[in-house]
């Protein structure tokens, strides 16, 4: 039961994989690190033509230990061991990847942090006040952490992000008779953890017209009713006539 948790874990995270960030490639392999939330650490490698279809070995250590030990959930690419999920929260990391018994890769004092990935948003909620409304959601226990909400209407081209150091932010200016999108993540701040973090996978989309949660967004346009399509009407007949007599006028 406990290692198809684990599987399940695994699928999971992988799923949610970011790879905005830029590797970091060295001597013919290239590395990825993601923190997941100070919970789990997955390293990811790629390697080159001349170490393709070879099993690589890794080796980690946390907090200054040497890399002894042996990773024991291995993700696989074509078969071939291509990452490595660990539990590590805010800890520094020593690791060694090797072919057979050359030494492929290493890192010594690698501080987790650097490569934090937040979880996503939960219990997302909204209250609504005539063109305003204030979205929250459940605070990470993690410091140093941004919320953004972002919301627009079909008739943005763009997303419209607001901020906020806790998960309460209000939106104002909003048209009660527009329906809008929402979604929320969270990010890490520069200053704290520096240029190699991730942000969190956004939320899932909602969609709101005044304070009613809608399945999605369509805002088509009313069909007018009877009794202003039987005005226009009216008034085109009107006005056709109107010339008419003018052009039969001039033409006497």
């Amino acid at each position: 039961m406990g290692r198809v948790l684990w599987v399940c874990v695994t699928v999971i995270l992988l799923g949610n994989l970011m790879t905005s960030r830029e590797p970091e490639t060295r001597d013919n392999v290239s590395i990825q690190i993601i923190n997941f939330n100070f919970e789990r650490t997955h390293v990811k490698w790629n390697v080159s033509e001349y170490l393709a279809e070879k099993n690589l070995t890794f080796f980690y250590g946390l907090d200054k230990a040497s890399p002894s030990q042996q990773c024991s959930h291995y993700t696989f690419d074509h078969g071939y061991t291509a990452g490595c999920l660990f539990k590590a929260g805010d800890n520094r990391l020593t690791f060694l990847l090797k072919r057979e018994e050359d030494e492929v890769f290493e890192r010594r004092n690698v501080r987790l942090s650097r490569y934090l990935k937040p979880s996503s948003p939960t219990n997302v909620s909204f209250t609504w006040r005539e063109d305003s409304v204030t979205v929250t959601c459940s605070d990470l226990p993690i410091s140093g952490l941004t919320y953004e909400i972002q919301h627009k209407s079909i008739f943005d081209q763009k997303w419209l992000p607001n901020t906020n150091t806790i998960c309460n932010i209000t939106i104002d200016g909003l048209d009660s008779e527009k329906c809008y999108f929402f979604r929320a993540r969270v990010i890490t701040r520069m200053a704290i953890y520096g240029s190699k973090t991730y942000p969190s996978d956004w939320s899932t989309v909602t969609h709101w017209r005044r304070n009613k949660l809608e399945d999605s967004c369509t805002d088509i346009i009313k069909t007018p009713s009877p009794k202003y399509v039987y005005i226009i009407t009216s008034l085109v007949v009107f006005l056709m006539v109107l010339l008419l007599l003018l052009f039969l006028r001039k033409s006497a």
